[in-house]
């Protein structure tokens, strides 16, 4: 897991322990909610909070991390994602953790907060039914879905704009669009290709981040909503590429100063054989 942080031109590396994998980054860019992936408990995943400085982390709880609030006070994480998932936030400083009553809603690995902190966006289903995004107020009611079953999502995809009415996402065709948040028909957005993965809406509200998995150099790519046109705004590979092959979980800042991701890497030894 590696970040940087505003007019830094290095990336540090943020790895706390072996499986360091991010889950949301603060709206100012200096702090990661991450958790260790291979290091489960009976709750989940171990859960910290670090400066994308370097500086050491703070272990927050155990569970899986899903969002930062915009003012940084509040992680949105899932309670025994393992078991039963329930939906929890957390103070990052002192108080007390708050689970929500989410009636008959089954909450998936993904969610956002609201860039004024009045609700919050989720992935689940209701029973029996396929997976979608839903917007939640966090206070009361049931979360209500605004995009159609079988929306797909990943843990650094679906990006929120800076006015809090829109989401882009992925369609169920793997078509790029963007859905009203408090109610509507949805829009397809010019420009997008097949494997695309929004990341962030830009500041100004008229672009947004979209990057291809898989690939490396990972290409990010800055999409005008209006126009449909594309231009590569970064390349992302770890300065020692030896044995990655794949870079994922891409969280930055709308200005694009900062930003934080991970890779994976799996290293071999070759062993010559000449008697047997």
């Amino acid at each position: 897991m590696v970040g940087k942080q505003g007019a830094s031109t290095q990336e540090v590396n943020l790895s706390w322990f072996d499986w360091s994998a991010p889950r949301a980054l603060s709206a100012d860019g200096k702090t990661v909610l991450f958790e260790e992936q291979n290091r489960t408990t009976p709750a989940g995943y171990p859960m910290y909070l670090r400066g994308t400085d370097g500086s050491p982390p703070l272990r927050l709880a155990d569970g899986m991390g899903l969002a930062l609030s915009p003012d940084g006070g509040w992680a949105l994480a899932l309670s025994d994602p393992f078991g039963e998932p329930r939906l929890t936030i957390h103070p990052t400083g002192p108080g007390q953790p708050r689970e929500l009553d989410m009636g008959d809603f089954q909450p998936q690995p993904w969610a956002n907060w609201l860039p004024d902190s009045s609700g919050a966006l989720l992935a689940g289903s209701l029973a029996g039914g396929g997976a979608r995004l839903f917007f939640h107020d966090l206070k009361s009611g049931a979360p209500k879905p605004i995009t159609p079953e079988g929306t797909r999502f990943t843990y650094d995809s679906n990006a929120v704009s800076p006015d809090g009415v829109w989401v882009a996402t992925v369609s169920a065709e793997g078509e790029l669009y963007r859905y009203p948040i408090h109610g509507g028909d949805g829009e397809l957005i010019p420009g997008g290709e097949a494997g695309d993965a929004p990341i962030q809406w830009d500041a100004g509200g008229n672009h947004i981040y979209v990057y291809q998995p898989g690939g490396l150099p990972t290409r990010i790519f800055k999409l005008n909503l209006s126009s449909g046109q594309r231009e590569i705004w970064k390349e992302l590979q770890p300065a020692d590429s030896a044995g990655v092959f794949t870079v994922n979980m891409i969280y930055m800042t709308r200005d694009g100063e900062s930003y934080v991701y991970s890779y994976r890497r799996m290293l071999s030894d070759l062993y010559l054989a000449d008697r047997f």
